[in-house]
């Protein structure tokens, strides 16, 4: 029987072979693995992208960067060095590395190394007192030693930076190319240290002790020959400051420094105070233009010593009377020389009054002396309560109190011989 000729066969095979659901199912299957590959693609390209701009970085202020590719700086000459701002594009790691590099003022104090030991929990003197106890023991206690040949001890502050521009990358090159700031700090403070305690010891070693203790220390050929050490090996840092801090000597001998330091602070004042009474007494004596005048003085005395002409000599007495009398003379000086003129042009015309006043009252004294003298005695009487003093004829002064509502006559010469 042929199988075409049957339906119900046919019917059979149609549902029996799979041929058809496979065809579909592999469609679906190929169309999902091209839209699984195609986000594969996708996403693998956004990652690459991002991968690209992941070192893409922005450079904080008081920071300058550097950025490498495969160990090598990237830049033009002098323009290696990224200021800061940004963003700034890098390749990531590990093609590339962004090295930040701090350029802010930095900090080292150097206490110990030329310190002597101190115990701890104990105040600053007590400590010293402590100190002052024993010998100084080199390894445990630090200490300087001067031009002089005597022993300071000293703590000290150094101020740096990295030196921002292209000094920069000799840091990296030289000193530290940490990715870590830390660790470039802690490289840093250890080179400078290194080269400050030497230039330290190279400049004490040229200064007396008592310089030393007063703080009179050259603190700038310090600060210079520690630059010139860091330039000689290219570190690329900049050194700012060095200051000197409790500078002070052993503290077996530190009271007896105590007692000189306070002499001359004593010595000090009292010359400032000196110094301030010559200016308030030659102010209130001569004035403002004092200056001018023991100038002036100092001058004639020049000149009156090496016995000069006489003409030399007059022009300096004319400098000298010319400030003392001028329109702009002043002070006790000038007060006594006014009163002085005053009185050389007063005195003659006084005089002249009295010797007519008594040549006037002479013919009456010497037609009846007791009744003058009654009529002077009245006269000065009346002027003395009133607080005057009078001169009667001869120069004598006729002296009369106030007592108890009565009158009393001190010594009188007579104008007859002497008598009381």
């Amino acid at each position: 029987m042929n199988s075409q000729d049957d339906p119900s066969q046919d019917s059979m095979n149609t549902k029996g072979n799979p041929a058809g659901e496979l065809d579909t199912a592999g469609r679906a299957l190929a169309d999902a693995l091209r839209i699984s590959f195609a986000l594969l693609k996708l996403s693998m390209l956004v990652l690459a992208i991002l991968f690209a701009f992941s070192g893409t970085r922005n450079v904080e202020e008081g920071r300058v960067a550097l950025r490498l590719f495969l160990g090598a700086v990237l830049g033009d000459s002098g323009g290696e060095v990224l200021p800061p701002g940004g963003p700034y594009l890098a390749f990531p790691a590990p093609i590339g590395r962004f090295i930040e590099i701090d350029t802010t003022l930095q900090q080292i104090a150097i206490d110990n190394t030329y310190w002597y030991e101190e115990r701890a929990r104990l105040d600053p003197k007590a400590a010293r007192a402590a100190a002052a106890k024993r010998p100084l023991v080199p390894g445990r206690d630090g200490f300087l030693i001067t031009a002089d040949k005597n022993i300071v001890h000293g703590k000290w502050t150094v101020s740096f930076r990295v030196a921002p521009g292209p000094s920069a990358l000799d840091f990296v090159y030289n000193v530290s190319a940490s990715d870590e700031i830390e660790e470039m700090r802690t490289a840093a403070a250890v080179l400078v240290r290194s080269v400050a305690e030497r230039a330290i010891v190279h400049e004490i070693a040229t200064t007396p002790a008592d310089d030393f203790i007063r703080s009179r220390v050259d603190r700038t050929r310090i600060r210079q020959e520690m630059q010139k050490q860091l330039d000689k090996v290219r570190a690329g840092i900049l050194i700012v400051e060095v200051s000197l801090e409790k500078p002070t000597p052993p503290p077996a001998v530190h009271a007896a420094f105590d007692a000189v330091s306070e002499a001359e602070n004593l010595r000090i004042s009292n010359v400032v105070e000196a110094e301030r009474k010559r200016e308030s007494v030659l102010l209130s004596v001569a004035g403002s233009q004092f200056e001018g005048i023991l100038q002036a003085i100092s001058e004639l005395e020049k000149v009156r010593s090496l016995q000069s002409d006489p003409e030399t000599l007059l022009k300096a007495e004319k400098a000298l009377e010319a400030l003392l009398t001028g329109p702009n003379a002043q002070g006790e000086v000038a007060r006594i020389i006014r009163a002085a003129e005053v009185y050389r042009t007063s005195a003659p015309l006084q005089a002249k009054g009295r010797a007519e006043e008594f040549e006037r009252l002479l013919p009456k004294y010497l037609e009846n002396p007791e009744v003058f003298r009654q009529r002077r005695l009245e006269d000065i009487r009346g002027r003395v309560l009133m607080g005057k003093k009078r001169f009667v004829p001869g120069g004598s002064i006729l002296r009369i109190e106030a007592k108890d509502k009565g009158l009393r006559s001190g010594k009188t010469p007579s104008l007859d011989g002497g008598r009381d």
